[in-house]
C-alpha cells in the first residue's frame, strides 16, 4: 500500500494522514485516536498510539507556542496500557517532560525537528498485509525527513523486533552541509550516535533495547547497537555507483547489529534488516521518482537533500529507497 500526498499543511495534518493510512492499511490497533495531549498541553497538537505484533508506536504533533511545529515518535513494548504517551509501556528510556515539549530548545530525543509547513509532498509506504509504516516528508522543496516504525526481518530467533527511527539533521552552519558529520542522526546510523536516532526492541539478559549508545536511561538498560546506513559494516556497501555497463544502481539492505561490550574485543551480531528499505546512491536518480529493478518499483529520496548548497541541507548523493507495494 502506498500513498502520495501534496501540500500537507503541517505536522498536525501529517499525524491525521498517518492515522488514515494506518486505518486504511488494516490490522493495526488504534489505542489513542488523535486525542488531546496528556502532557505538554501548552504546545497543542494531538497524539496517536498504534500497535501490531511487537510494535507499539506513539506519535505526537505540536501546534502552538514555543514548542510548536514538531513531530515526536515514541517507542514501547506491547501491550498498550492506560499510561500517558510519555510513559509508553516498556519504552527504551527516551523521555519528554512538559518543559521540553513546550520549550524552544531542540530536545535530545526522537523527533522531526521544528518545521512549520506546508510540506510539498509526503509519501507513505507499507506492506500487504501491513506490518510497518514508513513516512517520507518533504519539509521544503528538495529537503526530506524520514520516519519509520515496524518489525525487523530477523536473523535467527530472538525476542523483540520492533524498530523506531527518525531523521534529525544538524542545522548548525558548521555541519548542515557536511554529509558525514557525526552531529547528524539518521535512521539506523553508525556515525551519529545520539538518542534521537533509532531504537530496536531486543531482549537479551537485562537488556530490552538496542540503541546507538549503551547505557541506563531513565532506569532502562540498553545494549549498544549499530546500523549499517553510514559507516561500520555498511561502509563497504555505501554509495554504490551506477555501473557503466548496464546503468544498474545497486540497493544495499539496511542491517541492525547488537554489540556485546563485555567481550574483549567487542563483538557484534547481525540481528536483522529493515524491510523494504535500502540505501542507494542517487547521483543519477531524481528525488521522489521511481527506480525499477525487474518488477519491483522503488521510490528514491535523498537522506536529507541531494548535493545541497554551501550552508544548506546537504547529504551528498546518499539516498534511501522504499519498495512501493500495491
Amino acid at each position: 500500500m502506498f500513498s502520495k500526498l501534496t501540500n500537507v499543511a503541517n505536522f498536525d495534518a501529517l499525524l491525521g494522514e498517518i492515522r488514515a493510512f494506518v486505518n486504511g492499511a488494516g490490522g493495526w490497533t488504534i489505542h489513542q485516536d488523535l486525542i488531546t495531549p496528556d502532557e505538554g498541553t501548552a504546545a497543542g497538537g494531538r497524539q496517536l498510539v498504534v500497535s501490531k505484533g511487537d510494535v507499539l508506536a506513539g506519535m505526537r504533533s505540536t501546534t502552538t507556542g514555543n514548542g510548536a511545529n514538531r513531530f515526536y515518535l515514541f517507542d514501547g513494548i506491547p501491550p498498550w496500557s492506560s499510561s500517558n504517551l510519555d510513559s509508553m509501556p516498556g519504552n527504551s528510556g527516551i523521555r519528554y517532560s512538559d518543559a521540553v515539549i513546550t520549550s524552544t530548545t531542540q530536545p535530545a530525543a526522537r523527533h522531526l525537528q521544528q518545521f512549520a509547513g506546508p510540506f510539498p509532498t509526503v509519501h507513505l509506504f507499507t506492506d500487504n498485509p501491513s506490518t510497518y509504516v514508513h513516512v517520507v516528508v518533504e519539509i521544503t522543496s528538495g529537503v526530506y525527513k524520514h520516519l519509520l516504525f515496524g518489525p525487523l526481518q530477523k536473523y535467527g530467533v530472538w525476542v523483540g523486533g520492533g524498530y523506531y527511527a527518525c531523521t534529525s539533521w544538524s542545522t548548525n552552519v558548521n555541519f548542515i552541509d557536511s554529509p558525514s558529520s557525526t552531529t547528524h542522526h539518521v535512521p539506523f546510523d553508525n556515525v551519529g550516535l545520539g538518542e534521537e536516532n533509532w531504537t530496536v526492541h531486543y531482549v537479551n539478559g537485562s537488556d530490552n533495547w538496542i540503541t546507538p549508545t549503551e547505557n541506563v536511561l531513565n532506569g532502562v538498560q540498553r545494549r549498544m547497537g549499530r546500523g549499517s546506513f553510514r559507516g561500520g559494516f555498511g561502509q563497504s556497501f555505501a554509495n554504490i555507483p551506477e555501473t557503466s555497463f548496464s546503468g544498474f544502481v545497486g540497493l544495499a539492505p539496511v542491517h541492525v547489529q547488537a554489540v556485546r561490550q563485555s567481550d574483549t574485543p567487542d563483538t557484534t551480531r547481525l540481528v536483522g534488516k529493515v524491510p523494504d528499505f535500502r540505501a542507494v546512491n542517487i547521483q543519477n536518480l531524481f528525488p521522489g521518482n521511481s527506480y525499477f529493478i525487474g518488477a519491483d518499483e522503488w521510490v528514491v529520496f535523498p537522506l536529507v537533500a541531494k548535493n545541497g548548497a554551501v550552508d544548506q541541507f546537504n547529504s551528498g548523493t546518499a539516498g534511501c529507497a522504499y519498495l512501493k507495494r500495491s
